[in-house]
């Protein structure tokens, strides 16, 4: 599958004409070096990783040279898991080399026989997807169960629970403004006890001098 779908990539993108509309041409042009150069050093690092760990039928280089760089970490867990297993032959090495080999080939066959880049339309011009090609445009449907499943859920919770009860009703309504009008209540409380009239603050204060007086005296 690797081999297949890596050489349609290839086949669409660097054969056949191409499928951008006349506006879009003028704008295509190449990568700067600021993207071309890490893949160039990540395609160097790959064929030197290959070329210092060659199999041993394969004497043109170093053997095997990254087969045992991870034992300091791995080793004890590996010999635990391979105890008892012998060593895998010659010829099956050789056999599973050559079928993995075969299969590339025949994926890329299989790529460059049945796909037809000249034959490609622009998309706007294509035909709509039916059946289960729709099914792979939307990708399998993921994002669209994970929005209902789980984002519109939490949106939900998140707007009637904790933003329009926790936030708004509990902390803006009990607490922010509960605090507020409980405070205007004493507030008026006040303002009705302090009338600012001096005639009124000398009756007031005649009745709690007798109110005193009165409770010493009844004791």
């Amino acid at each position: 599958m690797t081999a297949t779908y890596m050489t349609r990539m290839m086949l669409y993108t660097f054969h056949g004409p191409n499928r951008t509309g006349e506006k879009e041409r003028s704008h295509i042009a190449e990568a700067p070096w600021i993207m071309t150069g890490p893949l160039v050093v990540l395609g160097i690092l790959t064929l030197a990783g290959g070329w210092i760990n060659l199999p041993a039928f394969a004497p043109l280089g170093p053997i095997g040279a990254l087969d045992h760089w991870l034992d300091p970490v791995l080793g004890p867990a590996t010999a635990r898991v391979i105890q008892g297993a012998g060593e895998t032959s010659a010829g099956l090495e050789y056999g599973l080399v050559g079928l993995a080999v075969l299969i590339a080939v025949g994926g890329i066959a299989l790529a460059w026989t049945r796909l037809s880049p000249e034959t490609l339309v622009p998309k706007r011009e294509a035909a709509p997807e039916h059946g289960f090609e729709k099914v792979l445009l939307d990708k399998y449907y993921v994002d669209e169960i994970y929005d209902e499943a789980i984002v519109e859920p939490v949106i939900g919770i998140s707007r009637g629970l904790l933003w329009r009860g926790v936030d708004a009703g509990l902390i803006d309504g009990l607490g922010v403004n509960g605090s507020a009008y409980f405070t205007r209540f004493v507030g008026w409380v006040g303002s009705q006890l302090q009338s600012g009239q001096l005639g009124t603050y000398a009756w007031v204060l005649v009745v709690g001098v007798l109110a005193v007086l009165g409770a010493f005296s009844i004791r």
